[in-house]
């Protein structure tokens, strides 16, 4: 709810480039989710609750052929359900926020609107705050009791009974991620999932948990080929960032006056010129952003192996001393990778 970490939100979900995107926590009452906009951003449906808790949001980016039937969102600001389709392709997408306790009541009634309306090719995502497997989304130095919540129970009953398969999980089926560390128990879990149609498995790929770089929650993203999607169209567009760069700015004042100094002669008529520098500076731009691109990224996936490290050998030994803060200079600019995210923004 905070603007400035609303934005930093925003240009993680951005670099993310996914299509869809699932949001829990969002703290926003009904009539301020005009925030959750920006110019990237073609379509929102979510539940509200207060500015202090819950909400959830299904995010869908500009360009993306997805076609509205209908919307179900708890006034409680703990679920919404979209149903429509993408190049004829049905499909039932429900965003949850689930409570911080074993509620297997609050599952069944969400479980049993999807059975009653009969919903097709469903995805389930979100912060379920349970555990599906006792044993292998909890760290090792948690007691690992193979004794599962009544939800955890009840979701897989429900997973066996309607085809409904743990995307990260079927990748992964002996692996251990996890999506949340809590500082008061010292311990790590996986909480945040994909639970997607066994129908839709042989069309998914990449699921994978993200460092958590601005929420407490990794992102969880996994990417879905419909039949007949295309890749979007992209078109260049001058991004005005670059004037910022006092480096940036010099580096283009010397392309222009290297320009103009070799082709500016007095045989040349002022529009083939003119035509002629337009492609020279996009050609230049593109180049210039190439590199800087190129740069930040290998500084990026530097910092990311860093966490990932840290993340890695803390679950192993949970500590808080193990964690070291980044300041904000180098969160910036998050990774890059086209799927359907989920993002807890508390």
């Amino acid at each position: 709810n905070e603007p400035i970490k609303r934005g930093k939100i925003f240009a993680q979900l951005k670099a993310l480039n996914s299509d869809i995107i699932f949001l829990q926590e969002t703290h926003l009452k009904y009539q301020t989710q005009i925030r959750l906009k920006a110019n990237w951003i073609g379509q929102t449906y979510y539940s509200s609750f207060t500015s202090k808790s819950r909400g959830t949001a299904i995010i869908i980016r500009k360009g993306i052929p997805f076609k509205l039937k209908n919307t179900i969102a708890d006034k409680e600001g703990r679920y919404v359900i979209v149903t429509g389709e993408i190049h004829s392709t049905p499909l039932t997408m429900v965003n949850i926020y689930a409570p911080n306790f074993d509620n297997p009541q609050f599952f069944s009634k969400i479980l049993d609107t999807i059975s009653e309306l009969n919903y097709q090719n469903v995805i389930i995502g979100g912060d379920l705050n349970c555990v599906l497997d006792p044993y292998l989304d909890k760290s090792a130095k948690q007691k690992r009791i193979n004794i599962k919540s009544k939800t955890s129970e009840l979701l897989n009953t429900y997973m066996k009974n309607t085809n409904i398969t743990d995307v990260w999980r079927i990748a992964n089926p002996v692996g251990r991620e996890y999506s949340f560390y809590s500082t008061v128990h010292k311990t790590y879990s996986r909480i945040d999932y994909f639970l997607v149609d066994t129908k839709l498995i042989p069309y998914t790929y990449n699921s994978k948990y993200h460092n958590s770089i601005i929420s407490d929650h990794s992102p969880l993203t996994f990417s879905l080929k419909l039949e007949g999607m295309a890749d979007k169209n992209l078109f260049w567009r001058f991004n005005p960032q670059i004037l910022n760069n006092s480096q940036g700015c010099t580096y283009l004042k010397e392309q222009m006056i290297f320009f103009f100094e070799t082709n500016d002669t007095p045989d040349t008529s002022p529009s083939l010129l003119w035509e002629t520098f337009k492609a020279f500076i996009r050609g230049t731009i593109i180049s210039y952003q190439a590199f800087q691109n190129k740069k930040n990224n290998t500084e990026l996936l530097q910092l990311e192996q860093e966490i990932r490290q840290l993340d890695l050998e803390n679950a192993k030994e949970p500590t808080i001393d193990k964690l070291i803060p980044k300041k904000d200079k180098d969160l910036e600019d998050p990774g890059s990778y086209r799927a359907i995210a989920l993002l807890n923004t508390d």
